[in-house]
């Protein structure tokens, strides 16, 4: 049993399904102003994680972080799998934790020898009433994982046109269309500032634009982002 536990007040912790000399144990060290708690026993692996230190989004990423310090210990202890306990009133805490466990887990090993070997990466279990949730967060961090490669990509091999090419594979898989200018058609929209700022580099610049036009939108007018690669 490994369980990620989140309380509010000394009293909750008797009311927690605990085994019971794990109990005593948290009983025993707990103090007002102690907000993490961890227990590695025969019984298992527990960690117990006060709320309230905080409010709003302070409180918010505390979780985050408190996620991501658990999610490495669990992996030093090659803990496989943990289950995060939480009553109904503390869903958005949960995720909070879930989403720092998570996002703590990237690795970019594109240049790193076959032969170096990573700690095993414990799995996060949420209660099965949150699945479809829980599987939406499991997106947003692999979005922000493929996000993270790019970025930790060198720039020699990370050319506009390699950008280009990753965004129209992302596109096939996500689902969103993608429109590629090259030079010629750069020029011919009168794009003076990505000509003039392609002129320092020996690589032809490029363009991309990406749509996504879901069946159901929600939204009635369309959310435009313009960035710089």
């Amino acid at each position: 049993m490994n369980q990620i536990v989140l309380f509010q007040n000394i009293s909750e912790i008797a009311q927690l399904g605990l085994p019971e000399n794990v109990v005593k144990y948290f009983q025993t060290l707990y103090n007002d102003d102690k907000y993490a708690y961890d227990y590695f026993g025969f019984e298992g692996h527990f960690y117990l994680v006060k709320l309230g230190k905080l409010t709003g989004n302070a409180e918010a990423e505390r979780l985050r972080v408190e996620g991501s310090r658990i999610a490495k210990s669990a992996a030093d202890l090659k803990i496989t799998n943990l289950q995060i306990t939480y009553n109904g009133l503390q869903v958005d805490e949960a995720f909070f934790l879930a989403e720092g466990f998570l996002l703590s887990q990237y690795q970019y090993n594109r240049f790193k020898k076959s032969t170096v070997s990573t700690a095993q990466l414990p799995l996060l279990e949420l209660n099965v009433s949150e699945n479809a949730r829980f599987e939406t967060l499991k997106l947003i961090v692999q979005s922000v994982f493929k996000a993270r490669d790019l970025v930790n990509e060198p720039s020699n091999t990370l050319t506009a046109n390699a950008l280009a090419s990753a965004f129209e594979s992302l596109g096939k898989e996500a689902g969103f269309d993608t429109e590629i200018l090259g030079k010629a058609q750069i020029e011919s929209q009168k794009m003076g500032g990505l000509i003039a700022v392609n002129k320092g580099s020996q690589e032809p610049p490029s363009f991309t634009i990406m749509n996504y036009k879901p069946a159901n939108a929600v939204n009635s007018q369309p959310y435009v982002l313009v960035g710089k690669g």
